[in-house]
């Protein structure tokens, strides 16, 4: 689905910014983090390798948690909740998104530690309070993705 994208710049210039929301809308463990967060907007510093900040993008979610839009740029003080991450993990995460759908717990596991929080205090707390709702909340997500999937 995302295969052709090797930036995440990529995606966000062309219509992968709209698969890109329908993916995250589709996406049980995003769609009930945000929701049981409150977070109405997410925001996301993406790093190079060496990790220098190369873009700014936030994620204009609902009251349900699902995306309503995807923007790039935004204030730092504005998000709810601003993590920091290398471009590189989010494009392997687009491209084995199929995967990690199915796969709830160990998407979780596997890319937790690369999502840092971009304000120390704040977004710590806000990260704390998604492990810890993840862990909660792992059999409702997984009775949900699978009556999505039933569907």
């Amino acid at each position: 689905m995302f295969r052709k994208y090797s930036r995440i710049q990529d995606v966000m210039d062309s219509e992968g910014r709209d698969l890109l929301c329908d993916t995250l809308n589709s996406t049980p463990l995003y769609v009930a983090t945000a929701r049981a967060c409150r977070a109405r907007e997410i925001g996301v510093i993406v790093l190079s390798e060496t990790g220098r900040e190369t873009a700014r993008y936030v994620s204009l979610n609902n009251s349900a948690g699902y995306v309503e839009t995807i923007e790039q740029g935004f204030n730092i003080n504005s998000p709810d909740v601003t993590v920091k991450v290398k471009d590189q993990t989010l494009i392997d995460i687009l491209h084995e998104i199929e995967y990690l759908q199915d796969n709830p717990l160990h998407a979780f596991t596997k890319y937790v530690t690369d999502f840092r929080p971009a304000r120390p205090i704040k977004d710590s707390i806000q990260l704390v309070k998604i492990a810890r709702n993840f862990a909660s909340n792992l059999y409702s997500l997984s009775k949900a993705y699978l009556e999505q999937r039933a569907t």
